[in-house]
């Protein structure tokens, strides 16, 4: 209490400075200062946590209540990977708990928050999936917002951004239903970090600017600063440093009020960043000493490794080539630990490369350089397409050569010098004449290559503009037939509303599905990275969705799930497969089960050969009646199977014992045309 009052007296005394001097550091500096100089502040929180370890590995944990258990993990900022986890478990464990529905799905949707913050995707995945099921079953809206902004979050950090966006349009979807403005906030934080990855850096801007002013009417401190650090580094990429400034400074003033520690050191750590480029030594000194004085209080991966990476390029620029390896170094243990090298390590490595250099320590120099192209090439290949990268590879391979060369020359000629000084005392006229006829051919050399140099940037340039006009186009093209068959569906559904005949309206429901089958294989494609392959898992996941919100009731519990090996297919396969897939689920929604019902859809898709797959979907439901034979049906529906069957040159069949299984055995046609 003393130290906040004396943190509101120093913040009113120095607003108009901060104002008008922007190194000035403002309240946030003072709140730096206190942890820092005041180190005897941190025994209680160490006690805390020594308390909460006694506590987690006691009986008393089983006593505890949900609302007890679930605060403590509610705080987990302030607590150690192994306490966040642990009483995440703990309270999982707990069946007396978690026998009730509300009560389980909001410990799997914490768990899951835990366990993606420390990097274990999997259990993360397994408990979010859990946690939506159990709020879909029970119409748990209010629940449903945190649920698809965080499984948004997960697939963010899984490299599946496809499927983020689609959670965080749901989460957000949803939460201007209820009018829950907070949470919209959260997602808007999420959303424009995803566009910061993607490079989308005016999105980012646009849509953070967008979340500000409701932040500040809410005063919504977390997500204003959230915001706020991301418009500023999108503004950072920019080189737009005024801009990133004035917003890393928003960032600041937000997350010390509440004491977000991670905010606050990626906000110090990116302003050490600016100043170090504007060449403005004292007030990058002063950012990283306040950046350091925050890392004993941090545990989140990500905003570690930017923090000791940012440091340790700090001291690359002051000559402390020491400070900086040693930071680089934790930057490395931290990612290596949580599996996240691939993603953060590059810059480290980098650092390590020009610190060793500094140092004249060739050997380590060499093997860090080796270590950051091992990590950087397939990051090039994942972000370029094919073309681009074979001019871009035989650029980015000649500089490589050329760096690993000079340190093995300079290597060698440090363990030859003291022999070669004698022979070259002994033919030192020899030596200028073959120095000067060398040196013209390597004048000679250096022309052609340079030329050559030219001649690649001018081609990898054409290359690439062609290839980013007609990717535009295309993905243009499939974003506007999406567009045309979303309004067929549309005025489908509109017309439905006034048709009292059920047997019509349900005729205008399967055209109105059969459609959305179509415009889902579109909208994979123009978000997709290849737009001639569709993503079959990531599709049927999102058509067995769209199904499950027509044919499902209130009081019904159909399970759909989808089981594919990686398969990627054109639109020329994809449209057929999907409405094939379209037609026999629903048909086992209308006819497998009763009204009232639980039961299992199960989608699965077995590569026979490069060629040959076979399609099956089953249920658990009544199955067929007797003597009921489906290649004698003269159902729409199933007519249409067997006509797609034929179009993919394949057969179709089914059978009925416990439930039903339609069994389509087809040809990836673009395969089938290449062989």
């Amino acid at each position: 209490m003393a130290i906040q009052k004396l943190t509101n007296r120093y913040i009113s005394m120095t607003t108009q400075s901060r104002n008008n001097c922007i190194l000035l550091p403002g309240r946030s500096t003072f709140l730096v200062w206190l942890i820092c100089c005041l180190p005897f502040r941190s025994f209680p929180q160490a006690n805390h946590s020594d308390s909460l370890s006694q506590l987690l590995h006691s009986g008393r944990v089983n006593k505890m209540s949900f609302a007890e258990l679930y605060k403590i993990q509610s705080d987990n900022q302030k607590l150690t990977k192994e306490l966040a986890i642990g009483f995440s478990e703990a309270l999982m464990a707990r069946n007396d708990l978690m026998a009730v529905d509300s009560l389980k799905c909001k410990a799997y949707l914490q768990a899951g928050s835990i366990y993606s913050k420390y990097g274990e995707l999997d259990k993360a995945e397994k408990v979010f999936s859990q946690s939506l099921s159990i709020a879909l079953a029970n119409n748990y809206q209010a629940l449903l917002i945190s649920i698809y902004n965080a499984k948004g979050l997960y697939y963010a950090r899984n490299n599946k951004d496809s499927l983020a966006i689609d959670y965080y349009t749901k989460s957000i979807q949803t939460a201007e239903q209820l009018k829950e403005t907070k949470e919209v906030l959260k997602t808007y934080v999420n959303l424009t970090s995803l566009f910061l990855k993607r490079a989308l850096l005016d999105k980012c801007i646009s849509y953070g600017l967008n979340g500000l002013p409701m932040a500040e009417k809410n005063n919504s401190l977390r997500p204003l600063a959230g915001l706020s650090i991301n418009i500023g580094t999108a503004y950072y990429r920019k080189k737009d440093y005024p801009s990133a400034i004035k917003y890393f400074r928003k960032s600041i003033d937000a997350s010390s009020k509440i004491q977000d520690y991670e905010k606050m050191i990626s906000a110090y750590a990116n302003l050490c960043s600016v100043y170090t480029l504007l060449d403005q030594k004292d007030s990058a000194a002063w950012y990283s000493r306040a950046t350091e004085g925050l890392l004993n209080k941090m545990d989140s991966p990500n905003e570690l490794v930017q923090a000791n990476s940012v440091l340790a390029k700090y001291y690359i620029t002051s000559g402390d080539y020491r400070k900086a390896i040693n930071f680089a170094n934790n930057a490395l243990e931290v990612s290596k630990r949580t599996h996240i090298e691939s993603l953060n390590g590059q810059d480290a490595y980098l650092v390590l490369y020009q610190a060793y250099k500094g140092l004249n320590n060739k050997d380590s120099a060499l093997r860090s350089l080796e270590q950051y192209w091992a990590l950087n090439e397939p990051r090039l290949l994942h972000e370029k397409d094919k073309a681009v990268v074979a001019v871009e590879q035989q650029f980015q391979q000649y500089k490589k050569e050329q760096e690993i060369t000079l340190l093995k020359k300079d290597r060698a000629m440090g363990q030859t010098q003291r022999n070669s000084a004698i022979i070259v005392a002994l033919l030192l006229a020899i030596a200028a004449f073959l120095f000067y006829n060398r040196f013209r051919l390597k004048k000679r050399s250096s022309d052609i290559l340079a030329h050559k140099n030219r001649e690649i940037e001018k081609q990898k340039d054409m290359i690439q503009a062609s290839l980013g006009e007609k990717e535009i186009l295309l993905r243009e093209i499939h974003h506007r037939v999406k567009n045309n068959l979303q309004i067929i569906s549309s005025l489908l559904n509109i017309q439905s509303e006034h048709i009292q005949d059920e047997q019509v309206l349900s005729s205008i429901q399967e055209g109105q599905s059969r459609v959305e089958a179509m415009s889902l294989i579109h909208q994979n494609l123009y978000q997709s990275e290849h737009l001639n392959n569709v993503d079959i898992s990531n599709y049927l996941q999102q058509l067995t969705a769209y199904l499950s919100n027509v044919f499902s009731g209130e009081r019904r519990s159909i399970a759909v799930s989808v089981e594919t090996a990686h398969i990627h297919f054109d639109i020329d396969t994809a449209i057929p497969l999907g409405l094939i897939v379209n037609e026999l689920v629903s048909n086992a929604y209308k006819y497998a089960f009763d009204k009232n019902s639980t039961g299992l859809i199960h989608i699965r898709i077995d590569a026979i050969n490069t060629t040959d797959y076979e399609l099956q979907v089953a249920d658990n439901g009544k199955g067929l009646p007797p003597g009921f034979d489906p290649e004698k049906s003269n159902t729409l529906g199933l007519k249409l199977v067997k006509i797609l069957s034929r179009q993919l040159r394949g057969s179709f069949s089914s059978k009925s014992g416990n439930g039903t299984v339609f069994l389509v055995k087809f040809k990836d046609l673009r395969a089938h045309r290449a062989a």
